[in-house]
């Protein structure tokens, strides 16, 4: 199993700051009497900055969406169209290859752009750690083309976002480690199958109850997360083995939601 140890959980973040908080005093008692750098006071500083860079595909993959994101603002919507580069029945069907990729680095605002990145940097963190880099690039943009070639393709459906490829981030983290907390999303532990099974729920619902005033692109996010059962054959061996075992937990705490439900 890869195991990028460089890359922290958000647990091990955590208590690495409040060790960092505990020490500060004591550090800095210890520079007034000269017995330590100054240089140690930004030991925090230092912790945060590595917390959010130690996942680097994850990291710069970020960058880039923000990047074209202000290219998109500032060059493509004043001076050119946008429908060369978004996922639709239009490109799909005269072959326009860029527009696979493309319509993943595209956003339809700040607040599209802010949504994604945060889903991005939680599911991201966990599939590069567990399965190395190469292999989330492999999920991330795998599901970002399956998600075009069904929602454009199948459903003839226009969108752009990275969620389609964030989807299958989403699907590859809640099956390689069900029982990873997350804090960022809800600003408490919370294991990441649980964030992921809402927010799979949240979209089949909303495909079969579309809503008419939603620009949400349901279908793609839907096409995202089936798509790790496609590049789950990308991975080694054990990497499936441990995806199998994560699906059997998905679906017996589903199972036991869905018990507990009727119960009460």
């Amino acid at each position: 199993m890869s195991n990028n140890q460089e890359i922290k959980t958000e647990t091990q973040f955590i208590l690495s700051v409040l060790k960092h908080i505990i020490q500060f005093p004591w550090i800095l008692l210890m520079v007034a009497f000269g017995k330590k750098e100054p240089s140690e006071l930004l030991n925090i500083y230092h912790e945060f900055t590595h917390f959010f860079k130690d996942a680097k595909v994850t990291y710069y993959l970020i960058i880039a969406n923000v990047v074209i994101f202000l290219i998109e603002v500032f060059i493509l919507i004043p001076y050119w169209h946008l429908d060369y580069f978004v996922s639709s029945p239009e490109n799909f069907y005269t072959y326009n290859f860029i527009s696979m990729f493309s319509h993943m680095f595209l956003h339809a605002s700040l607040m599209h752009l802010f949504g994604n990145m945060i889903f991005l940097f939680v599911f991201g963190r966990v599939t590069e750690k567990y399965l190395g880099t190469k292999q989330m690039l492999l999920v991330y943009f795998g599901a970002g083309i399956i998600s075009h070639l069904i929602s454009a393709g199948i459903f003839l459906n226009t969108g752009i976002g990275a969620s389609g490829a964030i989807s299958g981030l989403v699907a590859a983290a809640i099956l390689i480690r069900p029982f990873y907390l997350s804090y960022v999303l809800l600003g408490f532990p919370m294991p990441i199958f649980i964030l992921g099974i809402l927010q799979m729920f949240g979209d089949f619902t909303g495909f079969l109850y579309p809503d008419p005033s939603s620009n949400v692109g349901h279908i793609a996010h839907l096409a995202g997360y089936a798509s790790i059962m496609i590049t789950v054959f990308l991975l080694n061996p054990e990497q499936r083995e441990e995806m199998k075992k994560g699906l059997n937990v998905n679906l017996l705490m589903i199972i036991l939601f869905i018990i507990l439900n009727v119960m009460y």
